[in-house]
């Protein structure tokens, strides 16, 4: 599985349905929306910048909105399978 890397732009998620999408800009200024574990993203994304994770259970965008990410998808090509932080 190929990685691929870009800006983290967006992220929307259900806590109920557990389902995520993460907004990502490349640098050919394309934008991709990555399917993701709502739950394993968010606590992957509070490891790698740190304070990702609200007291409510929200997600506070600001800490990662900008951040430079390396990130790969599953054999299928559809959902989020690793992820991590590039340094600037």
């Amino acid at each position: 599985m190929k990685g691929q890397t870009g800006t983290i732009e967006d992220f929307k998620g259900s806590w109920n349905s557990g389902i995520a999408f993460l907004t990502v800009k490349h640098e050919d200024g394309t934008t991709q929306l990555i399917y993701c574990d709502n739950a394993a993203t968010v606590r992957a994304l509070d490891s790698l910048f740190g304070n990702v994770i609200g007291n409510d259970h929200t997600v506070n965008i600001e800490a990662i909105r900008g951040k430079k990410i390396a990130y790969c998808l599953d054999e299928c090509g559809f959902v989020l399978a690793w992820i991590r932080g590039i340094e600037e």
